[in-house]
């Protein structure tokens, strides 16, 4: 074995541990550190795709939408069945064609609209729970006042709607 195929492989056995150390250092922000440690993985033929997607991750953090968007292609090309990857590209290809403020704007507009509808939802699912409680407590009613007066309910009810005159 040479001393390129030994160190290729030594890359191998390390990578998911610098992957991993990677991600701890980004999700603290570190983005440049972690940028550091994944870049001599990402450029192998054989690297990981979740150390593509990573750093694609960080290009993402960090504004550098091509360079993520190029890393995710990869990702998708290695692994077509994750839609994860096609997502992220489409992410990536829509910030760069609105750039990052409209972007985010369309995407708390978004965001809004669907938190308004929600809230709109449960009002009349709360405004629909108290009616339908009102109907059975009306027919409850209904119920045991045709029981009073020696009526069957349906005929209780058509009296109740006017379908049918009923005197004492």
């Amino acid at each position: 074995m040479t001393s390129k195929e030994e160190s290729a492989s030594r890359l191998q056995l390390s990578e998911p541990l610098i992957t991993f150390q990677a991600t701890l250092l980004a999700r603290e922000g570190n983005f440049k550190q972690a940028e550091d440690l994944l870049l001599p993985f990402a450029s192998t033929s054989q690297s990981l795709i979740g150390t593509l997607d990573l750093l694609a991750k960080v290009y993402a953090q960090q504004g550098k939408i091509e360079e993520a968007r190029e890393l995710w292609l990869v990702a998708a090309q290695k692994e077509p069945s994750d839609k994860h990857f096609l997502r992220a590209v489409s992410h990536c290809e829509n910030i760069q064609r609105l750039g990052w403020k409209q972007f985010l704007l369309g995407r708390f507009i978004g965001f809004k609209t669907l938190m308004a509808i929600q809230k709109a939802a449960s009002s009349i699912s709360r405004f629909l729970r108290q009616i339908s409680l009102a109907i059975l407590g009306l027919l409850r009613e209904i119920y045991i006042g045709s029981r009073e007066v020696g009526l069957s309910f349906m005929e209780a009810w058509k009296v109740l709607i006017g379908k049918e005159s009923w005197y004492l």
